[in-house]
């Protein structure tokens, strides 16, 4: 994701800081999707590429033939991770008193998936 942190308040620290693209991190995205993705992030309100330019964007419009084994693979792992962690939580939960679960929830919220 572009905007990362451990906590809600880490990920919006980031946000507010801007959006830079890590080439580590995207490196396996097409350099098209990178510049609508910068484009569509851009903190300038009056430079920022609008619904209907997006709609628009080569990207969008003939978006490229190659498959995406790495990432449909990364995505069944994330989407793996986060229902064993949402599976352990819950059973947790269901064993601990009232005002522990809100705790034990709140952990859960605040905790990464990435």
């Amino acid at each position: 994701p572009p905007f990362v942190g451990r906590t809600q308040g880490d990920i919006l620290t980031n946000t507010l800081k801007g959006f830079k693209i890590q080439k580590v991190d995207w490196k396996d995205v097409s350099l098209p999707a990178r510049k609508l993705l910068g484009a569509m992030l851009n903190m300038e309100r009056t430079k920022r590429i609008t619904a209907n330019e997006i709609l628009e964007h080569d990207w969008v419009v003939s978006p490229p033939d190659t498959k995406l084994p790495a990432t449909a693979d990364r995505i069944r792992r994330l989407n793996t991770r986060r229902k064993v962690k949402e599976a352990a939580t819950k059973s947790a939960m269901a064993e601990q008193s009232d005002f522990r679960s809100k705790q034990m929830y709140q952990t859960y919220v605040n905790m990464p998936t990435g």
